[in-house]
């Protein structure tokens, strides 16, 4: 999973903020406190001191609102539930930071010496790398985002645990061979604790009791310090100390392991060390210490971080000539053409560089800026960025290899051309600053919003908004209310079935009520919200806990979601819709497809397109499937010809034995078919009509969800 670090994610969001704030008022804001809070505070207290060193500016009037801002961006997530039929219902959710609390202190100290400059080329190892971790998202924004989170329910398809929802796991799925049946890899809960957890996995923060006992497999919450152990999982220090017991491979449960804690590592039989230190630290002169980074002294792998202390240098990391496949594997963290070590002019860090050079996309004076150039090009430093494309730019455009930004007076057909100024009247202006007077929405620096004529800080609580207040991400309101983005960012009550409502062309905002719909009524002029259709009723798009399907609401498992590319990705006799991936019936003639599952009985999918009827005697053809049942595309004359019945001469290089049976390999007549269980190499093989994975004969070629 892709896990932005603390600087990097302020960056992705100071980058869409504004120009030159102004700071002052006295707005109270409920903000993070402990680790959390001191870190924003920090980041707050730099921006205060650099204002572009992160990228533009934000926009706040006092340290304390500055501090919301970032809670918020950083940690409320917009979330987005597609319904089908283009319509999604928004909503909000609280991602908590993962804050490393050790750091914290070496983090804001680095801050507050750090300069401008080498706050605003921030790049590399520093003290605040990694102190923190926030995981958010806006998949309609510029933003780095989280992996998607499993979405797979209980007895839903998944192939791995990581599929499903969370607290529920991935079963194995299996065969039974003898019944002819394979069942499905589905999400099942995982055990609570006290219970049977042989067969499955515990929810997060248990783990599975009695594998080393006579007891029960029971789940159970982590084990105090001595309990006999085999994983760190199993104990509440976090640490599976096997150096401590001689029984069998088993550790006990220790709190230590951490830097400064007494270690003695022993060496077992084999010559393998049983570390008494926890992962990421090393036994070194009777103290566990942190394990080395690549270029340090080391004795042996496990005192260097990737395992990889180079025997003849004594140094975690191969040098510079040494063969490698990536760069972890070299002392200087550089693998370039499966050889350690940079040539003239490359670097990663400023380390790389020669005295008095700094690394910016290549060596360069420390005068110079440059992102991503050749070798040896300069660029000045300041707001004139080095670039190869618009990519490469914060904002503006790579012009001449260089970034140029948008500047007031600017010539602009919309405010996108001069973001993160705005277009007034075909030239680029200043946004306005928190209280001043503006015009459109977007005319203010961000995070203000312009309300009623005057810029105004956008909700700062991540929760539904209630009618009558400001929407939360600027489109989330409750069940109740619907956002209008058009008049003040504001929720609206949501209309009744029957009462007059406001369409919008605004893709899925819904102004009336659940289950209803604003429908234009020509003979009063009015537009009234309308009940949707339910289960079995006529419909043109959507439907009340339905899916509208050929002009018909129809209940699950039609409408269920589901993936086009899986192999088994709906029950029964549905099919994947390729467009709206949800689960519809197999297409009528004429309907689209794209294989020949995609169809109805007596019909095939012609060039990948539409269904049509299924070929008759004498009737041309390029493959059996595209012949009625009984007959198959014979190879010499290209036509559908009737099967060969049991007993008839055959090839088993074609399929033209009748349905029952087939032409096995080397035998020249058509033999009965095997039944479920039996080896088989193909369909035809099987009575069945399903060589389940090439294995064994089947009922169906659907897996059946276990019981």
């Amino acid at each position: 999973m892709y896990r932005p670090t603390m600087l990097v994610l302020l960056f992705l969001f100071t980058a869409i903020g504004c120009g030159g704030c102004k700071k002052g008022g006295a707005n109270s804001y409920e903000t993070p406190d402990g680790a959390l809070g001191e870190v924003l505070h920090s980041m707050c207290e730099v921006l205060e001191r650099c204002p572009g060193s992160f990228g533009a500016p934000i926009a706040y009037r006092s340290l304390n609102e500055c501090v919301a801002i970032l809670d918020f961006v950083l940690t409320c997530r917009l979330t987005e539930e597609e319904l089908g039929d283009d319509r999604s219902v928004w909503g909000v959710e609280k991602r908590p930071a993962e804050v490393d609390e050790d750091g914290v202190a070496a983090c804001t100290q680095w801050l507050e010496a750090a300069s401008c400059d080498e706050l605003r080329s921030f790049e590399g190892d520093n003290p605040c790398s990694n102190v923190a971790v926030f995981h958010f998202g806006d998949d309609d924004d510029d933003f780095e985002v989280d992996e998607p989170e499993g979405t797979a329910a209980v007895d839903e398809l998944c192939e791995q645990n990581e599929d499903c929802r969370p607290q529920l796991f991935c079963t194995g799925g299996g065969v039974n061979r003898d019944a002819g049946i394979a069942y499905c890899r589905v999400c099942r809960p995982r055990a609570g604790e006290g219970e049977d957890c042989a067969m499955t996995l515990c929810v997060d923060g248990m783990w599975c009791r009695g594998a080393q006992t006579d007891e029960p497999m029971r789940c159970a919450p982590p084990e105090v310090d001595g309990f006999r152990c085999y994983a760190n999982e199993q104990c509440a220090s976090g640490f599976c100390n096997q150096s401590l017991d001689d029984g069998g491979g088993w550790g006990l449960c220790d709190p230590g392991g951490t830097s400064g804690d007494p270690c003695e590592d022993e060496y077992r039989s084999d010559g393998v060390i049983q570390p008494t230190c926890r992962e990421g630290f090393h036994c070194e002169d009777g103290t566990c210490q942190p394990r080395r980074p690549n270029g340090q002294p080391c004795s042996d792998a496990y005192s260097c971080e990737v395992g990889n202390c180079h025997e003849p240098t004594g140094i975690c990391g191969a040098p510079d000539g040494e063969p490698c496949s990536w760069d972890g594997e070299c002392a200087g963290n550089a693998c370039v053409e499966q050889t350690c070590g940079l040539s003239d002019g490359q670097c990663f860090l400023d380390s790389d560089c020669a005295s008095g050079e700094i690394c910016a996309g290549a060596c360069q004076p420390p005068d110079c800026e440059c992102s991503g150039c050749p070798v040896g090009q300069c660029m000045p430093s300041g707001n004139a960025q080095g670039c190869v494309d618009d990519f490469d730019c914060a904002f503006g455009e790579c012009i001449d290899s260089v970034c140029k930004e948008p500047a007031v007076g600017d010539a602009c057909e919309h405010t996108g051309d001069c973001y993160p100024l705005q277009c007034v009247n075909g030239a680029c202006a200043t946004k306005a600053g928190p209280g001043q007077e503006c015009g459109s929405i977007d005319s203010c620096q961000e995070p203000f919003l312009c309300i009623d004529g005057t810029c105004q800080i956008m909700n700062l609580t991540c929760e539904p908004a209630r009618a009558g207040q400001r929407c939360a991400w600027l489109r989330v309101c409750d069940d109740s209310s619907w956002c209008d983005l058009l008049d003040n960012v504001t929720c609206k009550p949501r209309a009744n079935v029957g009462e007059v409502c406001q369409t919008t062309p605004l893709r899925g905002v819904e102004t009336c009520m659940p289950g209803a719909t604003c429908t234009y009524d020509e003979s009063s002029g009015d537009s009234r919200c309308v009940a949707l259709p339910r289960v079995g009723e006529a419909c043109t798009s959507a439907c009340a806990d339905a899916t509208c399907v050929n002009g018909m609401c129809e209940g699950p498992p039609i409408g269920t979601p589901c993936r086009y590319h899986d192999d088994r990705p709906c029950p029964g006799e549905l099919r994947c819709h390729r467009d709206r991936e949800i689960c519809v019936p197999r297409s009528e003639e004429g309907g689209d497809c794209e294989e020949f599952t995609d169809c109805a009985a007596g019909l095939f999918c012609e060039n990948y397109d539409s269904c049509v009827p299924r070929r008759s005697v004498g009737e041309d053809c390029r493959d059996t499937y595209e012949c009625t049942e009984q007959l198959w595309c014979d190879r010499e004359t290209y036509t559908c010809q009737p099967r060969l019945q049991a007993g008839s001469e055959c090839r088993s290089s074609d399929d033209s034995c009748s349905v029952g049976t087939f032409c096995p390999a080397g035998v020249s007549t058509c033999e009965p078919a095997n039944p479920n269980g039996a080896d088989c190499g193909s369909d035809q093989e099987c009575q069945s009509g399903t060589c389940y994975d090439y294995d064994f004969c089947a009922v169906s070629a659907m897996c059946v969800v276990p019981q």
